[in-house]
């Protein structure tokens, strides 16, 4: 049977240039536009069986906290349908519902009776709260001289003592200490054992994977994924990981120049170019794949042997490998002229993510650069994709291997 069953939610918050535009908004006779608008959460549809523990993830501004809110009836949805059997407990927000200057005994009793509690059932239960609340006597001091911390202990002591079915929490037991998590995770348990349902909000995929049986992934306002923990957390990892190492369009090229002062201009770097193993130009290439950098340069005086430089870096700043033509031994000899020079990757060991190349030409290998005078650099200027199957690992760099069983007739054992 379920314990929760929505039906096309959706929840939608306008936005208006001042008061005055929202006043005239909710006269039924006179209605305004909005000036702009934001759907929380739109068009939603799931059900939760009675004794199910669930997770609903996604990045910030998702929808969770908003969907929470709706189930527990804070917030009213613009459309859609809400149904939950039994009595709804939750912990949506430090300090909701409580007031600042009374204190945290004070705060049980309005709790309680705000949720309908008989005065009998509360007397029973008070000790038990204040007790699980580890509050000692602090429970007896103004809720505004609250720690994060304390405030999670008093709202969480006072919902999980309420009587209910359904249990809410929106992303709240980061909060605590370590000891006090430990004692929710343990109740949360308990709560489950006995047939409880308990939806869950969080970005702790830890607390996903130890408390519940089924993950709704949403994304701006939609639910784009609904099945087992390890399916979803699986997905999600992905997802966040491509964010993670993603570089945002128009970033590059941000920094087409030295920011080590003025380079000496000697040389002249005039353009670069990536091309893949058939020799099309492009910025995206497969893990392994052959890759080959063409620099362009103008000499305006001529030089010795100077040395060309090429880094990649990734979105966070790491410097992910380096190669000059010092280290390999190519000299340049008297340059004279405008040309190109390549550099070639018979095989790019990149994982997926997106990398900065940095591409400069200097007067030597460390005195130019401990002095930061380069002849050119365009530095973080140009940005190349590398994209790779699940196959190929995680993180930065490819290293083939091969997994294999040893069996007890293998030489190696004895």
């Amino acid at each position: 049977m379920d314990a929760i069953k929505v039906e096309n939610l959706s929840k939608r918050y306008a936005f208006y240039p001042n008061s005055k535009h929202l006043f005239r908004e909710i006269l039924p006779w006179k209605s305004e536009s909005p000036f702009g608008e934001k759907w929380a959460v739109r068009e939603i549809s799931f059900a939760i069986s009675e004794g199910q523990a669930c997770a609903v993830i996604g990045g910030n501004g998702s929808g969770k906290s908003t969907l929470l809110g709706l189930l527990s009836g804070v917030i009213r949805p613009t459309s859609g349908s809400i149904a939950n059997r039994g009595k709804v407990s939750s912990i949506l927000e430090l300090g909701a519902g409580f007031r600042l200057e009374l204190t945290g005994r004070q705060n049980i009793w309005l709790n309680a009776s705000l949720l309908g509690l008989p005065e009998g059932k509360v007397k029973r239960e008070l000790e038990n709260i204040v007790g699980f609340s580890e509050l000692g006597p602090y429970i007896d001091k103004p809720v505004k001289t609250y720690s994060a911390g304390m405030l999670l202990r008093l709202g969480f002591s006072i919902a999980v003592h309420m009587e209910f079915d359904i249990l809410l929490i929106d992303e709240i037991l980061s909060v605590g200490d370590l000891l006090f998590r430990r004692k929710c995770i343990k109740i949360i348990r308990d709560f489950k054992r006995r047939g409880k349902t308990i939806l869950l909000a969080t970005h702790s995929l830890a607390d996903v994977a130890g408390l519940c049986d089924r993950v709704l992934l949403l994304d701006d306002g939609r639910i784009t994924q609904d099945g087992p923990v390890e399916d979803v957390i699986r997905r999600y990892w992905q997802e966040c990981e491509r964010n993670e190492n993603r570089i945002s369009k128009g970033t590059a090229p941000f920094r087409p120049e030295s920011i080590h002062g003025r380079p000496t201009g000697r040389v002249r770097i005039s353009r670069v170019r990536f091309f893949n193993k058939d020799q099309q130009e492009t910025d995206t290439f497969e893990t392994a794949e052959e890759m080959t950098i063409r620099i362009g340069y103008v000499v305006q005086e001529a030089v010795r042997n100077p040395l060309f430089r090429v880094q990649f870096f990734k979105n966070d700043g790491l410097w992910v490998y380096g190669a000059n033509t010092y280290r390999q031994g190519l000299n340049l000899g008297n340059l004279e002229k405008d040309g190109e020079i390549k550099l070639c990757f018979k095989a790019l060991n990149l994982l997926e993510a997106d990398y900065f190349v940095s591409v400069g030409i200097w007067p030597d290998e460390y005195k130019s650069f401990s002095a930061n005078m380069p002849y050119d650099l365009h530095e973080l200027a140009y940005v190349i994709h590398a994209k790779s199957s699940r196959e190929k690992g995680a993180g930065v760099a490819f290293s083939p291997c091969r997994w294999s069983v040893v069996r007890n007739g293998d030489p190696m054992l004895r």
